[in-house]
């Protein structure tokens, strides 16, 4: 476990100088958060095992920070500014729970955004840590990041949104300098492309029958529901050292000095506010985040990764098979030794990179998530904190020595090993190979994902 430094302003925590601090509660913020979260920043990393003879790179990423969605914009300038004037007069008027500094930093709180013109697009944070990411990389694979672009050997491509066309733009600009961004291209995705960029958004089937159904949730909504049974939750669970949902609104009602007045629903926009702006500024922190310890946030955090392990992850297999076409563009692009090209990057979204983590096989637990499964003292590898920030990516490496070829993988920077060779960094590539072998030779996407009439 990395220790974090963690600033401190007004009080209160700012931010985490490094990831892996599961006693912070910025380990906690779901798919909101910051990157630098989530990432390892250390450029000298590279084991001499796979520093060795790099010859391509295949990577995944989802957009970098961005603006909340129209509901959440709405949800900060309506409702929490109902909240923070009950904080605010509760504390003042009678239950005093805030610190005067605590109170003056809400008190001098507004909304971000108060445009709904200007939601999803890419913040400057989401900037700067795509050109920051790009530059790490390099520092990292000189070979296969060279700081001129070269259309035979650069091949980086974007969905259709404003926020993964800004996040390719930044990541070139960190590879190149602005200076040559003219110069860069950046191909139209065809259809096939789609299919690996944004398998999931051409996949009916599982829109209908996972996305769009009510039961993807029953885990989530199970975990939630929790009042009808509170007693015997909150007995079971004091004897055991955890904490349910309800206990969890009850903490953040504590803290804030309320008593019954915040409901679930409250206390996710808080949590939701608390997770963008820790994500958007480095050097200040959120008054929103005040509320929550890492009992109550551990909690909140669990509900999301019941939700992305059912509807993103291991919890339906859909999910992860529509990944194919991905799987297969890698194996080509690593197969293909009459192209020139040594680097291929794609820009898409959390849906689409958290299904791959899936079939990647990482971060998997042996027993499914449930809504009876919570032990913050044996936490899960499925964290979608972990699995799903912004920028969150997978870098899958070629390299080749003239013997044999072998594959890493790094997510988020960090070495990862794949369950086909669990005891080296290094992969045979025709280990690999076997590995995917349904995918690559038994996808049949249109087919799986209902297209065929």
């Amino acid at each position: 476990m990395k220790v974090c430094t963690l600033a401190i302003l007004f009080g209160l925590f700012a931010f985490a100088n490094c990831a892996e601090d599961r006693n912070s509660i910025f380990s906690y913020l779901a798919t909101k958060s910051g990157y630098r979260f989530a990432a390892n920043l250390d450029i000298n990393d590279v084991s001499q095992e796979e520093g060795a003879c790099p010859q391509k790179i295949w990577m995944f990423l989802r957009h970098g920070t961005r603006n909340p969605s129209k509901g959440d914009i709405n949800n900060m300038n309506g409702r929490l500014l109902e909240i923070k004037n009950i904080i605010l007069n509760t504390n003042r008027n009678s239950i005093r729970s805030l610190d005067t500094t605590q109170l003056d930093q809400l008190e001098n709180w507004s909304p971000a955004v108060t445009d709904i013109a200007y939601q999803q697009i890419l913040t400057p944070e989401g900037r700067l840590e795509n050109e920051e990411l790009s530059q790490r990389m390099q520092a990292r694979f000189p070979s296969l990041f060279p700081n001129t672009f070269d259309n035979s050997t650069y091949w980086i491509m974007h969905t259709d949104s404003d926020r993964t066309r800004d996040s390719a733009t930044h990541f070139a600009t960190g590879l190149f300098g602005a200076d040559q961004l003219n110069e860069v291209y950046f191909p139209e995705p065809t259809y096939e492309d789609l299919k690996t960029l944004e398998f999931y958004e051409l996949c009916t089937k599982w829109i209908e029958d996972i996305e769009g159904n009510p039961e993807s949730l029953i885990e989530r909504d199970l975990f939630e529901a929790s009042a009808t049974v509170q007693s015997a939750v909150e007995s079971v669970n004091q004897a055991v050292g955890l904490t349910t949902v309800q206990s969890a609104v009850e903490s953040v009602n504590q803290a804030v000095g309320l008593t019954n007045e915040l409901s679930l629903s409250d206390v996710m926009i808080m949590y939701k506010t608390c997770s963008f702006e820790s994500s958007w500024f480095r050097n200040s922190s959120s008054p929103w985040c005040m509320a929550f310890d890492l009992d109550s946030i551990r909690v909140i955090a669990y509900a999301e990764d019941l939700e992305y392990y059912w509807v993103d992850g291991y919890g339906f297999e859909l999910n992860y098979k529509q990944t194919c076409p991905a799987i297969i563009d890698v194996v080509n692009f690593f197969e293909d030794d009459e192209s020139d090209r040594t680097t291929t990057v794609y820009f898409t979204h959390s849906g689409a990179v958290i299904k791959l983590i899936a079939r990647l096989g990482l971060y998997f637990d042996e027993e499914p998530l449930l809504h009876t499964t919570f032990n913050p003292e044996d936490p899960k590898y499925w964290q979608i904190s972990k699995v799903g920030s912004f920028l969150t990516n997978i870098a899958l490496i070629l390299h080749d020595c003239g013997d044999s070829k072998m594959v890493s993988v790094r997510h988020n920077e960090h070495v990862v090993r794949l369950p086909a060779c669990p005891d080296s960094d290094l992969c045979d590539f025709e280990t690999f190979k076997a590995y995917f072998d349904d995918s690559i030779n038994n996808c049949n996407f249109e087919e799986m994902c209902g297209l065929l009439k």
